[in-house]
């Protein structure tokens, strides 16, 4: 039976280490929120944000990026084709300066999804 609407939403909160250059660091709380609607159990649409914060003390840290994704596409079985845009934003809180990556990216693509289960 073909579901018409689907709807999908994950969180995520965790640490990462990220690299703000070739010899810089920093030790991140990371949130990861994503959602995701599933039209007759074929054509999807979704989007996901990440949003990376430096620790200053127990009770705060400041953002410093911010990425989106924004994915749209088509599933059959184990095949999928889409397209997923991707932009990274630098996050201007306290007193940082704003010298983190941003830019973006345009993917088409063809996944081939198996599993042993």
């Amino acid at each position: 039976m073909i579901s018409w609407l689907t709807l999908l939403f994950a969180a995520e909160v965790g640490l990462a280490s990220q690299s703000l250059g070739p010899y810089e660091f920093v030790d991140a709380v990371y949130t990861h929120f994503e959602v995701e609607a599933i039209l007759a159990d074929v054509a999807f649409v979704g989007g996901s944000t990440d949003i990376y914060s430096a620790y200053i003390s127990p009770l705060a840290y400041a953002p410093f990026d911010a990425r989106y994704h924004f994915t749209a596409g088509l599933r059959y079985g184990p095949l999928e084709v889409g397209w997923r845009h991707t932009c990274i934003h630098p996050v201007l809180s306290g007193p940082r300066e704003p010298k983190y990556l941003y830019g973006g990216s345009d993917h088409i693509y063809l996944r081939l999804e198996a599993s042993t289960k």
